[in-house]
């Protein structure tokens, strides 16, 4: 795979190749707060058709079909046919986003629940 779009007599040097980098980082940047705002919207329809907490996280099951769906969904793609370490590095990379995605998701269930939700109660 090239991603470069420039004429292909000319070699790039690692200056160039470093500016495309900085470029695939940004874009990942993008996706990544992309990522984060969807799975906001997810917890916000969840929370207005009052899916409890525990339903959300003990459902262990289906996060871990989901999460097994999500690691493997590339891979058959030609990309790692010759090269099953980028594969596995592939996978390890979503599994962490995976993860880091939850552990940010739970810190914003915790400062957006409300008290109903979370099993408090303010009218006592």
């Amino acid at each position: 795979m090239n991603f470069d779009h420039r004429d292909s007599s000319q070699k790039p040097t690692i200056l160039d190749l470093r500016h495309q980098v900085d470029e695939v980082h940004q874009e990942l940047f993008l996706l990544f707060m992309k990522r984060i705002q969807l799975t906001e919207q997810i917890w916000q329809l969840k929370k207005t058709t009052s899916v409890s907490l525990e339903s959300v996280s003990t459902d262990q099951f289906e996060c871990f079909s989901r999460d097994f769906e999500l690691i493997h969904q590339f891979d058959d793609n030609e990309a790692f046919v010759n090269d099953e370490s980028k594969k596995l590095f592939y996978q390890a990379w979503i599994q962490q986003t995976l993860y880091l995605s939850k552990k940010y998701l739970t810190e914003y269930i915790k400062k957006n629940q409300s008290p109903v939700l979370n099993g408090d109660s303010t009218d006592e």
